[in-house]
């Protein structure tokens, strides 16, 4: 019985980890692309503004 729980509360916070790991993951590629149209916009204006 000890040994059921143990392993389901590893399991239960391995599925967290892994959750989490994949929800850092989207927010990183979200944060990039939103970094990229922002630079992108950056260098439109530097090239209108020299």
């Amino acid at each position: 019985m000890f040994t059921d729980n143990y392993i389901r509360q590893q399991k239960a916070s391995l599925d967290y980890f892994k959750n989490a790991a994949k929800n850092l993951q989207e927010l990183n590629k979200e944060l990039k692309e939103d970094n990229d149209k922002w630079e992108e916009k950056n260098n439109e204006y530097l090239r209108k503004n020299k």
